[in-house]
């Protein structure tokens, strides 16, 4: 069974054999020995056995520059595929490059068979630049195309003493990643408690605090990205623990049997904690899907930073390198339910623990591993221990499934009317009239704004003002241009357009109206950025400025960023964050700085509230209103307040801008915007 998580940079164990692709003509040893011989180098160190890399043409041009120009972009596309390989969590085994001057298109093909990378290029010609293949795509292809039970013997004519060296490295290597994945499904098991005790406190639904599901989805990375290299592991040296001519079976089985048993463990212990001890027909359980919150938050759509050091493990600082990227796809716990359910992977655990029975100290009498051979097999027993203990039954993973099945594909017709009235509420006007602030106004404000800064609007006239709580019924941040936001800085020193959250939002720099973008906003179509003609020329207008450093503001957009393109929340949920309501983008993006959970995070009942998050039916949401009180309360409390959690003055109110009676737009700074603002939340 394949499981995917397009995890953008997370370094890779890589192995080789050989490939075998259509015959080619090798481009001159001169110009591609160098960008041949580094891959190659980097793929030893970290694998000890070559990569078999294969360049050339379908076709060879002749004359002129043109095999310059083609001998550049297959040492860039090398220099793509190395990092690629620093990256995926499952084996590039064989790679090959062609340059087809007939092809229009690059196209990239991995076969797990072979577990053989194949990039085909056009060549640059008549002016045409030709660029390699991106990273992210190769990473795409090798992850989408692995399925670790079809690779064949890839290990047949390999040097004996390579391949003793591979086997001892792998053996440290699943040491290394059970000792990850125990940090990791602690760490889960105890947000768990945290939340669920919380709830149970204030009797309201369970809810994650963003820096909660930002915690929740690291650990979730690590697990999965681990459990990908046991289960690449455990592909490798399958066909080598079954085959009785190969030099070192014994150890071959006990690697198998370490990683099949550890896989096992492992991800029975994360399902179990996600889905487990729940009662077996409770099925139609309205308030959650499952007893633990993280269910919901760690099966939906996320883009997250974690911290990936050089020996390959994701705990701690990096080395080497900033922080990398990850991209987790919607439904990654479902992934790991079905993994569970997988017939052939569970033979294989089955298959793997019996043959390691028949495993001693005195199978590697003359091993040239032995000391790490009896030390990996005197961890069997415990291994199997915690599959006992913690492992989770493939048919409560199947009705978790099917659970899951029900649920997403059964169409609320509720939700549906809730969103279509909405969206038909924000879209009316009874009172059709220009918006008071417009033209040079409008112009003259933009100018005080600095990315980051917290805006509310109100347009009047519009349906939707008479049903939404208080006087402010939108919030929105503000981008202004990208030479503006994309210099902002992170803790460690990169500008926010040069990190990766910060390079996909300007591939998607654009607005529904065409006007360049400038605010960043959650509406009826969804998380978008829209331009000042759209989100600002309106009648009413707050600027809150978050007085933060610029790093803590560059990581407040780096959180917001990546929710471009959900859907909106007409359910005002903010439990989960597959879709978004326009005051939970705030939220996301600011509450681990502002604390917006003030009165769930601080000593329950003390008064007077502070605003933020509140209790509406049950459900903790934000009225854009709060966000005003909120700003109001910090202008009277400057200091903080350990004992409520509250973080002090941390939000500015710059500007008020209110349409008079004559319609015209008054611009009011100071304590006259104070002043106008704590008049506004009380209308």
């Amino acid at each position: 069974m394949r499981l995917f998580l397009a995890l953008c940079s997370l370094p890779l164990l890589v192995g080789c054999s050989s490939l075998e692709p259509a015959p080619l003509v090798p481009l001159e040893a001169a110009r591609t020995t160098a960008a041949v011989a580094e891959i190659t180098s980097f793929v030893r160190g970290r694998w000890h056995l070559p990569l078999d890399v294969r360049v050339g043409f379908s076709a060879v041009a002749t004359g002129g520059t043109g095999l310059q120009a083609e001998d550049e972009l297959v040492a860039a596309q090398l220099a793509k595929v190395q990092e690629a390989i620093g990256r995926a969590a499952f084996d590039v085994l064989a790679l090959a490059v062609v340059v087809d001057p007939e092809r229009d298109e690059a196209d990239v093909g991995y076969d797990s068979r072979t577990a053989g990378l194949r990039i085909e290029l056009p060549a640059p010609a008549d002016g045409r630049a030709v660029q390699p293949v991106p990273v992210d795509d190769l990473l795409e292809a090798i992850a989408r195309s692995f399925d670790w039970n079809r690779l064949g013997p890839w290990w047949k004519g390999e040097v004996v003493s390579e391949l003793a060296l591979a086997l001892e490295r792998d053996l440290a290597k699943v040491a290394a990643i059970e000792g990850e994945l125990d940090v990791q499904c602690r760490r889960l098991e105890l947000l768990t408690g945290v939340v669920l005790a919380r709830a149970e406190a204030t009797t309201l639904e369970p809810t994650l605090a963003p820096s909660e599901a930002q915690c929740a989805r690291e650990a979730q990375v690590r697990i999965t990205y681990a459990l990908q290299r046991l289960l690449n592991t455990l592909g490798r040296w399958r066909t080598a623990a079954e085959d009785e001519g190969f030099p070192y079976l014994a150890e071959a089985r006990l690697v198998r049997a370490r990683a099949a048993l550890v896989h096992e463990a492992y991800l029975g212990w994360i399902l179990d904690v996600l889905v487990g001890h729940r009662p077996l027909l409770a099925v139609w359980d309205g308030r959650w899907w499952h007893r633990n919150p993280l269910y919901p938050v760690l099966d939906a759509q996320a883009s997250i930073t974690v911290h990936v050091q050089a020996d390959g493990t994701t705990d701690g600082a990096p080395l080497g390198g900033p922080p990398r990227s990850a991209s987790v796809p919607a439904g990654s716990v479902r992934a790991l339910l079905r993994l569970r359910c997988d017939g052939d992977l569970t033979g294989t655990y089955s298959d793997a623990e019996d043959e390691a029975e028949e495993l001693s100290p005195a199978s590697f009498t003359r091993s040239p591993m032995r000391p790490m051979a009896e030390a990996a097999l005197e961890r069997l027993p415990a291994s199997r221990e915690l599959v006992e203990r913690r492992g989770l039954a493939a048919f409560t993973a199947w009705k978790e499934l099917w659970d899951a099945r029900l649920k997403n594909g059964f169409d609320y017709p509720l939700y549906h009317v809730v969103a279509g009235v909405s969206t038909f509420l924000g879209d009316t006007r009874y009172e059709p009239t220009d918006p008071a602030l417009e033209g040079a106004r409008l112009e003259a404000l933009t100018t005080k704004l600095r990315p980051g800064d917290v805006l509310l609007v109100r347009e009047e006239g519009f349906l939707s003002n008479a049903f939404l709580p208080g006087f402010w019924p939108h919030a929105l941040i503000w981008m202004g241009p990208p030479e503006a936001w994309g210099a902002l800085k992170l803790a460690d020193g990169t500008k926010l357009q040069d990190d990766l959250a910060g390079e996909r939002a300007l591939a998607r720099w654009r607005t529904l109206d065409g006007h360049p973008p400038r605010v960043l906003e959650a509406i009826s179509e969804g998380v978008v950025f829209s331009s000042v003609e759209h989100a600002l020329a309106k009648d009413f207008v707050a600027v809150l400025r978050p007085t933060v450093p610029e790093a803590e503001v560059a990581e407040a957009l780096r959180r917001a960023l990546p929710f471009v393109g959900r859907p909106y929340d007409f359910d005002f949920d903010f439990a989960t964050d597959d879709r978004v309501v326009c005051t939970e983008l705030v939220y996301q993006a600011y509450d681990p700085i502002l604390n917006f959970r003030v009165q769930a995070d601080g000593t329950p009942g003390l008064e007077p509230r502070i605003p933020g998050l509140v209790n509406v039916l049950g459900r903790q949401t934000m009225p854009a209103n709060e966000v005003a009180r909120y700003a109001l309360y910090m202008v009277d409390h400057g200091d903080p307040e350990p004992a409520r959690a509250y973080p002090g003055r941390r939000l500015e109110i710059v500007a008020v801008v209110e349409r008079d009676e004559a319609g015209e737009a008054q611009v009011l700074e100071g304590a006259a915007a104070v002043k106008a603002l704590r008049e506004s939340v009380d209308r």
